[in-house]
Order: structure tokens, then sequence, then C-alpha cells
């Protein structure tokens, strides 16, 4: 896990490099396929490999991308941070806050794929299992597709030799039923059975420090 936060750190500095011509995709065809289409998307991912290279497989697509991240404390490390991603994010990078709900519905509603990272631990969320413990989890991804008859996609992204990268995607199951917080919940839990079941087949894979459950 240091290992590969490590080398995620140096990367950062050689983004667009490794976006342009670094990164496979699996199904590419079909994908290319189905971006094709009109309609926003959400797509949700976590701390896998370098995990903001998985919205670069997008805008291959033509995909504009929307994101939302922590706004870092010293303002001048946010702007350069910043700068170094917004590449990345046509659609906008927004800091974490009361508004930025709503401007990412709106991106998805204007045909953007929305990128969000779904292993944070969030109290304001709900309660599903991972590994096997309650954990504080965002219900929010699960929500705007379900709301915006968006389709809903977990992906992740895999270290290859010779600083390459893997990006694999797979489509969860939003029920559409009368009863939407059930709706929410049984697609919330998808998503972390999927993230469970790669993170069980390359733990070291998947950068995560901080408290997750409880």
């Amino acid at each position: 896990m240091w290992e590969n936060l490590g080398r995620t750190f140096a990367e950062s500095f050689h983004l667009p490099e490794i976006a342009s011509h670094r990164i496979v995709v699996a199904d590419e065809p079909m994908w290319r396929a189905r971006a094709a289409g009109e309609g926003g998307w959400v797509v949700c991912s976590a701390h896998f490999s370098n995990w903001e290279i998985a919205v670069a497989g997008l805008a291959r697509y033509g995909r504009r991308t929307a994101g939302v991240y922590q706004k870092i404390s010293n303002p001048l490390v946010d702007a350069r941070v910043r700068a170094m991603r917004s590449f990345l994010y046509p659609g906008g990078l927004y800091s974490k806050g009361d508004a930025t709900a709503i401007r990412l519905a709106h991106r998805v509603r204007e045909g953007d794929a929305l990128a969000i990272l779904a292993d944070l631990r969030d109290h304001r969320g709900i309660d599903v299992d991972f590994f096997g413990r309650p954990a504080p989890t965002t219900a929010f991804p699960a929500a705007l597709a379900r709301r915006l008859n968006a389709p809903l996609f977990v992906g992740r992204v895999q270290r290859r030799a010779g600083v390459r990268f893997f990006l694999e995607m797979v489509e969860i199951r939003t029920p559409r039923t009368s009863d939407r917080d059930a709706d929410v919940r049984a697609a919330t839990m998808a998503i972390q059975r999927q993230l469970e079941d790669w993170i069980r087949a390359d733990p070291g894979g998947w950068m995560w420090v901080h408290r997750r459950w409880g």
C-alpha cells in the first residue's frame, strides 16, 4: 500500500503524459459505443492504484467528467493541486459544500459523467456492510442515478509494469420501485460488494489509511 501511495504521488506530476497513452480500457469498443449515446453517467471508484487515472479513460470517449474533492486548507497548495488535475475534469472540479450536490446533478443532467470516490467514511450517508461490519457510506451516487434515471457504474484502476494502467468498469443495477430508500440502499450495497471483491483480489492495490468503520 505505501509503495503504491508513493508512486501515486510521484505520478501526479506526470498526469497528462500518463493519461494520453498509458491506459488500457477493458472492453473498449463496448464502452465507446455506450458513450456515444445521450445522457449523463454516475461513475464510482475507490482509492485503487492511481485512482485519478480512472477519469482519463472516460475522456477518450468524449465524456466530459465532473468531480468532487476535499479542499486543501492552504489556498496556494489547493490552487496548485487543482491546476494539476483540472484537465481531467472539463465538467468542473468542485470542492465539498452544501451547494455541490446541486451542481453535480446539473452536470449529469447536461450529459456529463460524474466521477466520485465511494469508499469514503460518510456520517451523513447510510450504514451498509463493508467486509462484514457496518460502515457509514455515501448514498449519493445511487440516489443521484435513481433520481435522474442515469446509468450507475463502478470502476477500478490496476497498476501495470512500466507506469501503465488497466481500467475496468461494471454497471450497477439501480432498482426503481415505489420504495426509494430501499432502492438506494440496494444499489449502494451493490457498489460496496463490488469494491470488496476487487480489494480481496488485490489488497495492496487499495490505498486506505483512514478510519472506515464506526
